[in-house]
């Protein structure tokens, strides 16, 4: 074998090296961040998120709706913040899917309210790529949760 061949051949490998290194520090750190609690952690009550005097509606809406969806809300905020390199928790989309449309609605204030950063959750939603869970259907499913919100 030629020197010059050799030294390719270790460039090369050198690089796929350094490449799988870099991969691997990107998803630990990745996986480190969505398992830390997110800054404002802090629990809401009812009181927080609806103005009771502006709706009849909102005074309904009780401090053990607001903390289930704030949970829900929290683990949203988890999955979609930051780079996504394994993909996204389907389980916790099809769990967002199945609540009623005053779940989901409470849901969207708790989320916008608490992590949305001047963003909404179907911002959000929209603008996460769920392209690694295509075959999993996770884009319909969150177009599904997007139109739903988008009709609240």
């Amino acid at each position: 074998m030629k020197t010059t061949t050799k030294i390719t051949l270790g460039f090369i490998g050198a690089l796929v090296l350094t490449i799988v290194i870099l991969a691997i520090v990107i998803v630990v750190k990745n996986q480190k961040a969505k398992a830390k609690t997110p800054e404002n952690d802090t629990p809401l009550k009812a009181d927080d998120v609806f103005d009771k005097t502006s709706s009849g509606n909102a005074a309904a809406v009780t401090d053990a709706e607001v903390d289930a969806a704030d949970r829900l809300a929290a683990k949203l905020y988890r999955d979609m913040d930051g780079l996504n390199v394994m993909g996204h928790d389907i389980d916790l989309y099809e769990e967002v899917n199945l609540l009623s449309d005053r779940e989901l609605s409470i849901l969207n204030a708790v989320f916008n309210k608490k992590y949305g950063n001047g963003e909404t959750l179907i911002e959000w939603l929209d603008a996460e790529s769920f392209l690694w869970a295509d075959n999993f259907g996770l884009d319909t499913l969150v177009n599904s949760i997007i139109n739903r919100l988008n009709k609240i």
